[in-house]
């Protein structure tokens, strides 16, 4: 039997290859929980791949005195807009910059190649104006900061055996073991360190208290 108080539930996951998992999914998912029988029932997937065009914040605050919201109003601004996109974009002729520039029959300023890894440095430097990204890179998912709750791979260890051996049992991500553990945190980090504005790392190795401190801190100064 099915309840009519469903419990709507989002899923994350991994839509790339990382190095500690071959990401394959589209997306995020809604699932519809129900909590009598446990079903899951797929909803719909409400974010997907796909390249969207961003433009910095520093160019809207300029442009403030016109409308800018779909593709045709930024066409009307492409002669004096620096536009930068990965060399694939560029080269796609069916879906890429060949394509927006004939149905909206707009003229960049300047169009310059800039990967996906090297967007959030181009912005902090104002080398162009809009980017052609894709829809889940951090620079535009990232509303305001990642916090990091970072350990060394060897506590986690301690803290989970300590756990278990107090009767909790250990989920599916905690039962891998300790070298998947440090290709995750490995991996995480090396985004932090790749995007500084987007992250902050906190010592988790320090009592509740002070790490709790420091959130409290983080957050505020959001």
């Amino acid at each position: 039997m099915v309840s009519s108080d469903r419990i709507t539930t989002y899923i994350g996951t991994y839509t790339r290859r990382e190095s500690f998992v071959d990401g394959k999914a589209e997306g995020i998912y809604i699932y519809h929980l129900d909590p009598g029988s446990g079903q899951l029932t797929y909803g719909a997937t409400v974010a997907e791949h796909r390249t969207v065009i961003a433009c910095t914040t520093t160019f809207m605050q300029a442009q403030a005195a016109y409308q800018l919201y779909t593709l045709t109003d930024l066409a009307s601004l492409a002669p004096s807009t620096r536009f930068a996109a990965p060399a694939a974009y560029i080269g796609d002729d069916a879906e890429g910059l060949p394509q927006l520039l004939r149905v909206y029959a707009a003229e960049f300023a300047a169009t310059l190649t800039i990967e996906g890894a090297d967007v959030a440095a181009a912005i902090d430097a104002d080398t162009a104006d809009c980017f052609a990204v894709d829809s889940f890179d951090g620079v535009i998912t990232a509303k305001n900061l990642t916090i990091l709750f970072d350990v060394p791979t060897a506590v986690s260890r301690e803290r989970l055996e300590r756990a278990q051996n107090g009767g909790r049992t250990l989920d599916k991500f905690e039962r891998e073991g300790a070298s998947f553990a440090e290709r995750v945190r490995a991996a995480y980090l090396e985004r932090a360190g790749a995007e500084p504005r987007r992250f902050r790392v906190v010592d988790s190795t320090r009592p509740q208290d002070a790490v709790r401190a420091e959130l409290a801190r983080l957050v505020a100064a959001a």
